[in-house]
């Protein structure tokens, strides 16, 4: 047996969790970032968690990947463990989530709307009909037609 390939598997691993963190904290740098420094907070506020099917912020897509807590503050979101690099959690005042519209295709419903972070408009889009059935005594939303 040769010994000096022993230190193959901790090698691979240690460089595919550096490639992995480079890569989430890269893609943070084109949504996140820009949010967290106007709203990001230690912690997720108390309240239900709800498991956020689908969200686009600006080009970035996170496919269950984020937590949801909606509370009278705003709207905390916070990623999974394993997207957290880069990541704080965030507490989005309602007042900076502008005007959502609804559209329906098949059996999904996507809701579109934007977050105001100072100069910046970041798009957001959704999939998750418990966080907008949690939300909508703070949204309103433009039903389609």
């Amino acid at each position: 047996m040769s010994y000096h390939l022993i230190w193959l598997v901790p090698t691979f691993l240690l460089g595919f969790a550096a490639f992995w963190c480079l890569v989430v904290a890269l893609l943070a740098q084109l949504a996140w970032q820009p949010l967290a420094r106007h709203f990001a907070v230690t912690g997720l506020p108390p309240g239900e968690q709800l498991a956020v099917t689908q969200v686009s912020l600006g080009f970035v897509h996170y496919s269950h990947a984020l937590l949801a807590v909606v509370t009278p503050e705003g709207l905390g979101l916070q990623p999974i463990v394993l997207f957290r690099v880069g990541h704080p959690p965030l507490l989005i005042p309602w007042a900076a989530i502008g005007p959502v519209h609804s559209s329906t295709f098949l059996w999904s419903t996507q809701y579109t709307s934007h977050v105001q972070a100072g100069s910046t408009r970041i798009p957001m889009r959704f999939i998750s009909p418990a966080l907008m059935a949690a939300a909508r005594a703070w949204l309103s939303v433009a039903e389609p037609g």
